[in-house]
């Protein structure tokens, strides 16, 4: 039997909708019906062997909430394709706040915007152990270069890999910051790090990019 590949979530906005949905929509189909889909399998792995075992947010509509649930509630606007979900057993947790909420969207109408809850955040590197995750997809808002550095240290603290980032998870120069500084203190602490190979391979605005890889090892030699 096929092992999963089991994932968390850090930020439970658009593009984690988009991916819920899009594992179940195409979980069943094979071959024709996959269009949308640029590789049916890769490494021996399908859609179907994705499994969400956390996720994290910070906005009330969504933190206490099962995912699929949490991934229709607002601000999130993106197109629903597949409205029927399984039961995921995975309650969205709430993350720590940082700068992942930017002040104008106090200015924005509570359809539009960020609405924080007002509670603890969760011991994400405790959670991510918990769980059994073994990779963490991060997709926080453009400019969360304290959120996502958190999220990377507990990823470290956890032992689990940050192995694909994508254009809305925060700038270029947040997620290169972000790797520099989580391989730095994983060697300063004796704690696992990363592969090379797998901070190679995140993807940034849909193309693959290995300059942060590059950028964080030459900052360690300096």
């Amino acid at each position: 039997m096929q092992k999963k590949i089991k994932v968390a979530i850090a930020g439970v906005g658009n593009c984690a909708s988009a991916l819920v949905q899009g594992v179940e929509y195409y979980r069943s189909r094979r071959n024709a019906a996959l269009d949308g889909v640029m590789h049916q399998v890769i490494g021996g792995y399908r859609a179907s062997d994705v499994e969400f075992v956390s996720a994290f947010d910070v906005d009330k509509r969504k933190v206490g909430r099962p995912l699929e649930e949490a991934i229709f509630a607002k601000p999130n606007n993106t197109r629903v394709f597949q409205s029927s979900l399984p039961v995921s057993n995975v309650v969205v947790q709430m993350g720590p706040e940082l700068d992942g909420v930017a002040p104008h969207m106090a200015d924005y109408d509570d359809d539009v915007a960020f609405r924080p809850a007002d509670l603890e955040p969760t011991n994400i590197a405790e959670a991510l152990r918990k769980s059994g995750a073994e990779v963490l997809l991060c997709y926080l808002p453009v400019g969360s270069e304290k959120a996502v550095k958190h999220y990377a240290e507990a990823c470290l603290a956890a032992g689990v890999e940050v192995s694909r980032w994508v254009a809305m998870s925060a700038s270029l120069t947040s997620i290169e910051e972000a790797f520099a500084i989580a391989i730095s203190s994983a060697i300063h602490h004796s704690r696992p790090v990363p592969s090379a190979k797998s901070l190679a391979t995140y993807t940034v605005k849909g193309a693959s990019n290995s300059r942060s890889t590059g950028a964080a090892k030459s900052r360690l030699s300096r």
